[in-house]
């Protein structure tokens, strides 16, 4: 798993993708972080995603 950062006038924003074996690029994820802390939510959105991937 692999995380890309991106900060912008209107905020800041974070997408994870995965680079299997296969050497495909697959984004796993993407949003617009609103607090400091990522959510519950996208950590547990990314890990079910990363499973599918495998």
């Amino acid at each position: 798993m692999h995380e890309l950062r991106l900060k912008d006038r209107s905020g800041a924003y974070r997408v994870v993708y995965a680079i299997p074996r296969s050497g495909m690029v697959y984004v796993v994820h993407a949003f617009k972080k609103t607090t400091e802390r990522t959510p519950l939510r996208h950590v547990e959105l990314v890990r079910r995603r990363l499973k599918e991937v495998k």
